[in-house]
């Protein structure tokens, strides 16, 4: 069996392009031809994976400057029917040399379908979630969707999802039970840093350190952290935000005008896009891990923060906060500001609590199992399509 893997970009290694990489380079272990088609990858991306060796086809490769606000983002997305045909078209040059298509993100579903292959959709966001609704009149959101219905429940033979919330998601839109395959984490990759390293790049000596990681975005809700700090700083006159992350360009100049109209600038740090060096040696120079993300805005990164043995805060709409809450790996709250001081206040509770999550985290959430799991999914839709 040899696997097309499809995702509409490959901006930075974390989320669902961790995921792709991932599987593809375990695919490659297991000695199954596969290859990754995308329509944008980054330098940066590119070089983080150097040493998985993957097979990348790109229509195009550039720095992640050149994508780095929502605005050149939204232009891609607000032409997102020609992406469509365009990923499409790049599919079905490389197809025949492949037995089954495996796409991630949206709209590379739309795009894998009706080439005569088995599909197996890794739905990481349902429609709608960051795209449609942001810049389409209601109408064109609405055929738009009624048309995803009708592809995804004619043309994709299975539905994979990575969260709880995923999986009552995709029942609720196409009426389907799609298998629940749970994101790994690079347990070893995060667990060892370089504290110093933040220290002396951010200025963090002697501050209480929230870290709030991820693309700055509405989704991610980084406001709910900066409001979060707001209220706590009377009880914790040291304490400083880390937003890290490039993105929705609107969104950030909101964030930093909130920021300056409350006086609020030397509590918050944006460093903007990072390499993976900084983030790491980010989670292991913070104290707190805060996660106010809803829905599915990053299911990694709470993990992330706990391979380093920090305490997480995190919302309870995140895709993770099932996880979390079974195992019991940390905070699970809307407020933010009181779970801040509690950590605050008991902090070597929490932090013995966190170190207890990291041996969790490394024992029951690996790539291998995410990627055993998609190749058994991906074995069987061959065989009944076959």
């Amino acid at each position: 069996m040899r696997v097309l893997i499809v995702q509409p970009s490959l901006l930075f290694y974390g989320g669902a392009a961790a995921a792709v990489a991932q599987l593809s380079a375990h695919l490659k272990s297991r000695g199954i031809h596969n290859t990754i088609v995308t329509l944008f990858a980054t330098t940066n991306f590119m070089e983080s994976t150097r040493d998985l060796n993957l097979d990348i086809r790109a229509k195009t490769v550039s720095t992640y400057n050149s994508v780095s606000s929502k605005d050149a983002l939204s232009k891609r997305y607000s032409r997102f029917f020609s992406d469509v045909l365009v990923l499409r078209r790049f599919i079905a040059a490389h197809k025949n040399n492949y037995d089954l298509i495996n796409p991630h993100n949206f709209p590379s579903n739309w795009a894998s379908v009706l080439h005569k292959k088995p599909v197996v959709w890794m739905m990481n966001e349902p429609l709608g979630i960051y795209t449609l609704p942001s810049f389409l009149p209601k109408v064109a959101s609405q055929i738009s969707a009624k048309c995803d219905r009708f592809l995804v429940t004619n043309y994709i033979d299975k539905i994979c999802v990575n969260s709880y919330i995923t999986q009552n998601q995709a029942k609720q839109i196409y009426g389907r039970t799609s298998n629940l395959v749970l994101f790994g984490i690079d347990y070893k990759r995060y667990r060892v840093g370089s504290p110093d390293q933040a220290y002396a790049k951010f200025g963090l000596d002697g501050r209480f350190v929230i870290l709030t990681t991820g693309v700055v975005d509405p989704w991610k809700n980084q406001l709910a952290s900066i409001k979060a700090v707001e209220k706590v700083i009377s009880h914790i006159p040291n304490v400083l935000l880390v937003l890290t992350g490039g993105g929705d360009k609107e969104y950030i100049t909101m964030l930093r005008d909130y920021v300056r109209r409350k006086k609020l600038d030397p509590y918050i740090i944006f460093t903007g896009f990072l390499p993976d060096s900084d983030i790491i040696s980010l989670y292991h120079a913070s104290h707190i891990g805060l996660y106010p993300f809803k829905e599915q805005g990053g299911l990694l990164a709470p993990f992330e923060s706990l391979c380093a043995g920090k305490p997480i805060i995190i919302s309870s709409t995140n895709g993770a906060t099932e996880l979390i809450k079974r195992y019991k790996l940390g905070i699970v709250t809307d407020n933010y500001a009181d779970a801040i001081i509690d950590v605050y206040n008991y902090y070597g509770r929490y932090k013995n609590m966190a170190q207890s999550a990291q041996e969790c985290v490394q024992k029951e959430f690996s790539w291998e199992k995410y990627c055993e799991r998609l190749l058994r999914i991906f074995e069987n839709a061959y065989a009944t399509t076959k």
